[in-house]
């Protein structure tokens, strides 16, 4: 369905229909949204749309792009903190053994062999980038579940698919519906009173 919406930042767009609630209303932790729907995939997609609306406080939809783009940030960003930890690991341990050799060998020898041989080359440590791990499937499996756990989202009505011009180009925008907010405002509510 081809509409207009008003573009608040890049990627974003406000949705001009009326909700059950404000965003602040309901609890959305950084891609989480517990025991709210049948999958933690699906709440994971759920929760990386809602998020919007909850940091803006006024109901948005998000384009698939920009999305996709967070989605693959993060993946890359993980899989070089995993690289960076790696490495800083390997070089620590050769660290040690070749210490620790140089160490011992040096007692059998009453010092002779330190005399003749060179220190261990010192450990080349990597920057670690900064990161904060949210809960995600993202970082073990990539994007991709996520995707399809959007277009499952949006094929039960709980999102909600549309296109919107923005300048010459059609831009594909995911929003989240009534149905959805109500759906998480029954399972918030109920865990609340018990």
């Amino acid at each position: 369905m081809l509409q207009r919406m008003v573009q608040i930042e890049d990627g974003v767009f406000e949705m001009g229909e009326a909700m059950p609630c404000m965003p602040r209303e309901i609890k959305v932790a950084r891609y989480v949204i517990p025991v709210t729907l049948r999958k933690q995939v699906l709440e994971e997609a759920a929760a990386r749309v809602l998020l919007f609306s909850k940091q803006l406080d006024r109901w948005v939809g998000v384009s698939w792009q920009k999305l996709f783009v967070i989605m693959l940030d993060e993946y890359f960003l993980y899989q070089r903190y995993e690289a960076v930890q790696s490495h800083n690991l390997k070089e620590d341990l050769r660290f040690k053994k070749e210490t620790r050799k140089r160490y011992f060998l040096s007692f059998l020898t009453f010092g002779v062999y330190a005399y003749f041989t060179e220190r261990p080359k010192e450990k080349d440590l990597w920057e670690v980038p900064v990161f904060t791990k949210p809960d995600s499937s993202v970082f073990l499996t990539g994007p991709n579940p996520i995707v399809e756990a959007l277009d499952e989202l949006v094929d039960e009505d709980l999102l909600c698919h549309r296109q919107v011009v923005e300048g010459d180009e059609l831009v594909d925008v995911v929003c989240p519906t009534p149905k959805l907010v109500r759906s998480i405002m029954a399972v918030q509510r109920y865990s609340t009173i018990q």
